[in-house]
Formats: C-alpha cells, sequence, structure tokens
C-alpha cells in the first residue's frame, strides 16, 4: 500500500497522530470495497445520479452552450464559499419546463469537475425506485462512499454494525442521520484539530461538499419527501458548521415549499433570472446546426437567403415566452424527422399557430400519429405504467410486434424519447404524462382511467401465457406484470368512485367471458385478502362478486382448473402486498341482506365448481364472521371455494 509520513517534525502536535500513516487520494481506489462489497450491499440506482446517459434515462436536459450562465454563476459561488453560509440549502423554484433539470445538470458537472460534488439524485415521475424513496439515501450513501476512504469507512461500519439499516421498515430519517450525515460528520471532524492543516491531502476535508438533488416535487412519496426535508433542516440546525450543503429543485408544492421556510433555506425563484436572451441563443445554435446537416435547409438558404429570418425568430421566441421545454419541443417538431411531408420551412409558421404552452406542441406532436394502427393501446400504455419498459417488453404485454410500436413512436420524438436499444420507452418531460390524464386538456388523447384494468388484464394474461410458453421468457415484461399487476388494478377501482360497472371492467379484456370471469374472481379475492383498507362499498362489491365470476367461469370451461393451476405466478403478485398482521383471521363485515346474498353466491360458485373440478378437502378455518355478521351456523362441506382460491393464491 502506497502511505505517506505526515506530521514529521511538526511541533505541537499529539504523539497520537505523530509518523502516522494515511491513504493518499491517489491510491484510494486500491482499498474500495469489491463490487460485492459496499457497493452490492447498498444496492444504487445506476441511472438517477448526473451520470446518467441523458438519451436513455430522463430527464434529457442541458444547457446550451452560453444559456443559463447567471443562475449557474450564482449557484457555484455558494457552493464554493468556503466559509460557513447563512442558507446550507439553496433551493431553485419554478413553473414546469423552464429549464430547472438543465440546471441541476450543469451545476453537477461543475462542482464534480472541481471535485466538491457530494452526491445527486434526480427524481423522475413514474419511473419506479427514481420517483419513490426506497432507495434514495442508499444511492447518495453509495455516492459519497466513493468520495473518500473515510465516508466509505464509517458507511461501511454503519451498515455492518446495523444490517437493518438497508431495511425498506427502516425509516428515512434514520438512514439519512445513519448513511449520510454522521459517516459525513465523522470524515471531517479532524479539521477542527490543530495538526489537520500539516497533512498534504486534506482537501476533501476543507472544502464544502454539495449534494445536488433535482425535480423534488418530482418523488410521488409525499411523506417520505416531507421526511427528508425535515430531517435535513434539523441536522443543520444542530450542525451549523458542517461543510455539507443540498442544492434542490423543485416545482411550488404546498408539501414542500411550506416546509422550506427556514433560516437554513436560501429560496430562489427561476423566474427572476430573464430567460428570453437564452432561448434566442438557444434557437440559434438549433438552426445553425440544422442547415449544416439537412440539405433541404441548406438547398432552401442558398436560394432565398437567411433562414429563419430575424421576424420570425423574434415571433417564435414571444410565442415560447420563456420555456425551456416548449422550446426544445418545437425545435424537435420543426426540425425533427416525419412523414407529414412538410419541410422545415413549412412547418415553422404552423407553430405559432399552436396554443402557447405545451399542451398546443403535445396536442399537434401527438396527431402525426393518430391514425396509425394500436397508438391508442401505445400511448395510453406509456402513459399509465408504473415503470418504463423498452420496446420490446411493451410489445410483449401489449401483444404487439416491436416494429407496430416504433411505428406510432418514430414521429413523436418531439416528445417522447425512443431508445436506439433495449432500454426503456421515456417522456421528454413529466408534464406528457399529466396532459395524457387530464382529459380537459388531451381531448381525444385522453387516456382513460378504464385503461387501468386492462392493464391488470394483460399482466394476468402474460402470466399465464410465459407459464405455458416453451419460449424465451422476456422477463423485464413478466417481473413487470408480477409486480404492479395489481397495482393497475387497485387504480381501476379507487377511480371508480362508487360507480361499479362489472361489464365495463369485462369490456376491458378482449379474452374468452371464461378467463375475464376468473381474472375478476381472482382479482376481486385477491383484494379482499390483501387490501384491508377497501372502501366498504368497494368491499361490499367484490365480495358478492367473486363467487359469481368463478362459478361463470367453471360452467363456461370446464378446464379452468387447468388455467388457474398455469396462473401460479400471481402468488408472487400477491406476496407483494401488505396482508393483514393475522392471517389467520380475515373478517368480512356484511349486513344481514349481504350476508344472505353471499351465502347464495358461494353455494352457487361450489355446486359449479364441484361438478367441474371435484372434491378439495379444507376447512373454512380461514375465514372468521365479524361481530356484524349474524350468528349462524355456516355448513362446512367438504369442498371450500375459499379454500380452493386460498391454496393458489396465498
Amino acid at each position: 500500500m502506497d502511505s505517506m509520513q505526515i506530521l514529521t517534525g511538526a511541533q505541537n502536535v499529539d504523539g497520537a497522530f505523530h509518523n502516522a500513516t494515511f491513504i493518499t487520494a491517489h491510491n484510494f481506489h486500491q482499498h474500495r470495497s469489491t463490487p460485492g462489497g459496499l457497493h452490492s450491499l447498498l444496492d444504487p440506482i445506476s441511472d438517477a445520479s448526473h451520470t446518467r446517459d441523458l438519451n436513455k434515462s430522463p430527464p434529457n436536459s442541458a444547457c446550451s452552450p452560453g444559456t443559463r450562465v447567471g443562475v449557474v454563476d450564482k449557484i457555484i459561488s455558494w457552493a464554493k464559499e468556503p466559509t460557513v453560509p447563512e442558507n446550507h440549502i439553496f433551493v431553485l423554484y419554478g413553473y414546469a419546463g423552464c429549464g430547472k433539470s438543465a440546471i441541476s445538470q450543469k451545476v453537477s458537472e461543475s462542482l464534480q469537475a472541481d471535485d466538491k460534488l457530494g452526491g445527486s439524485f434526480f427524481f423522475v415521475r413514474n419511473s419506479g425506485d427514481r420517483s419513490a424513496t426506497s432507495r434514495f439515501v442508499t444511492t447518495l450513501a453509495s455516492q459519497l462512499a466513493s468520495k473518500s476512504y473515510w465516508m466509505h469507512r464509517y458507511i461501511k461500519a454503519a451498515v455492518d454494525a446495523e444490517p437493518s439499516l438497508l431495511a425498506n421498515s427502516t425509516s428515512l430519517k434514520e438512514q439519512l442521520d445513519r448513511l449520510v450525515y454522521k459517516p459525513f460528520h465523522d470524515a471531517t471532524w479532524w479539521r477542527f484539530t490543530t495538526w489537520w492543516r500539516f497533512t498534504p491531502w486534506v482537501t476533501w476535508c476543507t472544502v464544502p461538499f454539495v449534494i445536488v438533488i433535482d425535480g423534488l416535487d418530482e418523488c410521488e412519496d409525499k411523506k417520505g419527501v416531507e421526511d427528508f426535508i425535515d430531517s435535513m433542516l434539523a441536522y443543520f440546525k444542530t450542525n451549523p458548521s458542517t461543510l455539507l450543503r443540498f442544492f434542490i429543485t423543485t416545482r411550488v408544492e404546498q408539501h414542500i415549499h411550506s416546509r422550506l421556510q427556514a433560516d437554513e433555506v436560501h429560496l430562489e425563484d427561476l423566474a427572476t433570472h430573464g430567460s428570453r436572451n437564452d432561448i434566442i441563443l438557444f434557437m440559434q445554435d438549433s438552426f445553425s446546426l440544422a442547415a449544416k446537416r439537412d440539405r433541404v435547409i441548406k438547398a432552401y438558404i442558398q436560394q432565398h437567403g437567411e433562414w429563419p429570418v430575424q421576424a420570425d425568430t423574434d415571433a417564435l421566441v414571444d410565442h415560447i415566452d420563456g420555456s425551456f421545454i416548449f422550446a426544445s419541443g418545437l425545435s424537435k417538431y420543426i426540425l425533427g424527422p416525419s412523414d407529414d411531408h412538410l419541410t422545415p420551412m413549412q412547418r415553422l409558421p404552423l407553430t405559432l399557430t399552436m396554443n402557447p404552452g405545451l399542451d398546443g406542441l403535445y396536442s399537434q406532436t401527438l396527431a402525426r400519429s393518430q391514425h396509425l394502427p394500436y397508438f391508442f393501446d401505445i400511448i395510453s400504455a406509456i402513459a399509465l405504467l408504473e415503470d418504463p419498459l423498452p420496446i420490446s417488453s411493451l410489445a410483449i404485454l401489449l401483444g404487439l410486434k416491436d416494429h407496430e410500436i416504433t411505428h406510432v413512436l418514430v414521429d413523436l420524438q418531439a416528445i417522447i424519447q425512443l431508445p436506439d436499444d433495449d432500454k426503456p420507452i421515456t417522456l421528454c418531460h413529466t408534464s406528457l404524462r399529466d396532459f395524457l390524464t387530464t382529459k380537459t386538456r388531451s381531448q381525444c388523447f385522453f387516456a382513460p382511467p378504464q385503461f387501468q384494468i386492462r392493464l391488470a388484464y394483460l399482466c394476468f394474461s402474460l402470466q399465464i401465457k410465459q407459464g405455458q410458453s416453451a419460449t424465451e421468457i422476456n422477463l423485464p415484461a413478466l417481473n413487470y406484470a408480477i409486480k404492479y399487476g395489481h397495482v393497475h388494478w387497485g387504480r381501476y377501482w379507487e377511480e371508480r368512485n362508487g360507480d361499479f360497472n362489472l361489464e365495463e371492467a369485462q369490456g376491458a379484456t378482449e379474452a374468452p367471458e371464461s378467463q375475464r370471469k376468473i381474472f375478476l374472481a381472482l382479482g376481486f379475492f385477491q383484494s379482499l385478502v390483501g387490501t384491508p383498507a377497501l372502501r366498504t362499498s368497494i368491499r361490499e362489491f367484490m365480495t358478492l362478486n367473486w363467487p359469481l365470476c368463478l362459478a361463470t367461469a367453471v360452467d363456461l370451461d370446464p378446464s379452468i382448473s387447468m388455467k388457474i393451476s398455469v396462473g401460479c405466478p400471481l402468488q408472487k403478485a400477491t406476496k407483494l402486498l401488505e396482508l393483514p398482521t393475522d392471517t389467520h383471521r380475515i373478517v368480512f363485515s356484511l349486513s344481514a341482506d349481504l350476508f344472505g346474498t353471499l351465502t347464495s353466491n358461494v353455494e352457487s360458485a361450489a355446486r359449479s365448481i364441484q361438478a367441474k373440478i371435484g372434491p378439495y378437502n379444507c376447512t373454512l378455518s380461514n375465514i372468521g364472521p365479524s361481530q356484524t355478521i349474524p350468528p349462524r351456523e355456516v355448513s362446512c362441506p367438504a369442498f371450500s371455494p375459499m379454500g380452493f382460491i386460498l391454496s393458489f393464491i396465498s
């Protein structure tokens, strides 16, 4: 191990440190854990930092050369201030599409170049772990551990001493305290001693380090966001001299902004930094680059002179009105490839007639592919998926071919990122999802709540197909089906608001009626068993209808037992649910009339199943009546439909 002697000949130095051996920065990499060590234990999200591939992992935002100089310089000056700042937290806020993520990217890259970046995390809505706090702290801890031997050492010691710190059951505050704040404090404590100044490698521990958090409003775990802010403020209040700082970008959201009104926080409104000149520069660069590459534009300029003329540029910038995401989208719309048979010169005046803001851009762009087969299914799926999927996996889920999805998306690249390889399809900006799920804005492009039940059925169907198929399994698609099928199911029923329509739920699928009925029966019962917080109206509806659906399915198709047994991957999805603590007692609270109806339905289901499938020995010991159920003896035949269902979903 390379080492260095420090404090040699120094005066007034504690003897314990004299001739001590320290690991230098240039050989620190030799002492980091192997891939099977701390990094693997922390299991960070690989594409959540500023080093991600912007073309594959959103947000795809970067400052054009010469733009956003003023606001970036202000942030960097705050970050590099060697004295203890008045505010340890710098919050840049603004509306959707005003360029916050591009600034975060630039700030992260600048701090990284100066070795002052502690870590970065870019939240993105509807992107699995990147839209939650479950792996937020461990991802930051992994980045911090790579910055210095001592950070690595203290984080690893915390994990070794208490492995449960990495469990989802550990509070966010506890994870932040033990994996970020305390290791950082312990790694920098000695800067307050008298001997640190004699070490030639102390830069890391004597300059501010900044953690960049982009899109805090994109995190869907509101309680986790509140806990993060509260924990951060508490840490800086008790450690005012710490070198740690946070740079955060966010939209103005009540649960965030109300907590950030504190002495430790500097709030900066991005709207106060004029963006008109920056947008002019961005558009000029975009048109100039296109003129060098596009032969049509080049030929037009040779014959007609400058394009676009200054008046068109001014009109376009006025129409953009300060929105960088709108500017980027319009640039792609005008200059990007398309089969609309229009030249960029013809498209430019069309953009001036679009409704100001993003809605007009979204409508105009989506209309390019609206006439194509499967457009509605593809766009609705992209809008409602809980986690983005690659083209191949989305095709498997929807029962389409890869080229059919590519055909729809290829002309939508102004607003949807079409990956070159097997990476997830992502949105250029999350406001597109808001647009697609708001009927008053999207109109004919609206992704209706009814599509949630279709996605739930497609997940159910995919598990059965993969169980029956001898071909290679598409793991991303199957994993999605197992993990999120019940989530889509739940979202559909949550949004019904008391209007429960069995025919509508069945109509969302195109399968044989027997398979639709068994899908509903399984879904109803799984919800009753695994979701104890169901609204009373939903619980009663599901309780009464699951045995009828099961009986109808068996009557229609005597071989349904074979299909049920093939559908065993459902049990994996069931295990993801938060089951009641007392798994031996599942309580249904029903009125006397409803209980009588349920009894009749169960008896009907039992007769159908018993006649078609045969006896099955079990008891009703798992079903315990609540006090509101009329006290009566419930006969327990040799076959129990409830026990039957429990046998293959629990």
